[in-house]
């Protein structure tokens, strides 16, 4: 029989040969008529969009705590989506451990990798959409006390908030960071301007352990040998 005009391809198989079919065939897979006039709509509505869009950060503001070797905290993430249908949210949050991702009133966000391997957030429909993402992140011993490295998708403007428990001096790498200590939570509060970069380091030290070094330091140094005959 002639296959339909409307399917290019409708292969008749004659049931006594159908086993023979899937084992020499190893990707093929039996689905009923429903499900298959399903899937095949669903890719011919693909292949009239294209191939998704590419959305674009506007802003992204960065919340985050520090409790013991880790970070936990927000990612506010507001972009556009230009015209319809689905798009791709670059996401260049390397070395962040995502604990959920909602997206605009709430729902849960789509993360998927792109052709090359990148993180993504998928997003249905064009227009202002915000994405929010629960966080943590390493915190790395270093020399002169603890860093942490960020890598973030680029944004025009972005700032991040970080409160790290007690009485600390904090500096920047790539960055312009103020920070002061607030006594009644017992908590050091850095603001840093991360403008459009993509990378920064941030590394902080006690000041109080700071200060008990210089106090021995000059215990040590202040010591008299008095020598008798």
């Amino acid at each position: 029989a002639a296959a339909p005009a409307d399917d290019p391809r409708t292969v008749y198989v004659p049931y006594s040969d159908f086993a023979k079919v899937l084992k020499r065939d190893a990707s093929g897979v039996v689905l009923t008529r429903e499900e298959f006039d399903r899937l095949r709509r669903a890719a011919e509505s693909r292949a009239v969009l294209g191939a998704p869009g590419r959305a674009a950060l506007a802003s992204a503001t960065y919340r985050a705590a520090v409790s013991g070797d880790a970070v936990r905290g927000s990612a506010s993430l507001v972009f556009e989506a230009p015209g319809p249908g689905t798009h791709l949210l670059p996401l260049a949050l390397d070395g962040l451990g995502i604990l959920s991702a909602t997206l605009d009133d709430g729902q849960a966000a789509v993360l998927a990798r792109d052709a090359t391997g990148a993180l993504v957030a998928v997003v249905p429909g064009g227009g202002r959409h915000t994405l929010v993402l629960e966080y943590t992140l390493p915190v790395a011993d270093a020399p002169d006390g603890k860093r942490l490295a960020l890598r973030l998708p680029p944004a025009p403007a972005a700032t991040l908030e970080l409160s790290i428990p007690g009485d600390h001096e904090v500096t920047a790498e790539g960055a312009v960071v103020e920070s002061r200590y607030a006594a009644d939570t017992r908590a050091t509060i850095a603001k840093v301007a991360l403008g459009g970069a993509t990378e920064a380091g941030l590394r902080f030290r006690s000041k109080v352990a700071e200060a008990a070094r210089d106090v021995a330091l000059v215990a040590r140094t202040d010591v008299r040998l008095v020598l008798a005959e």
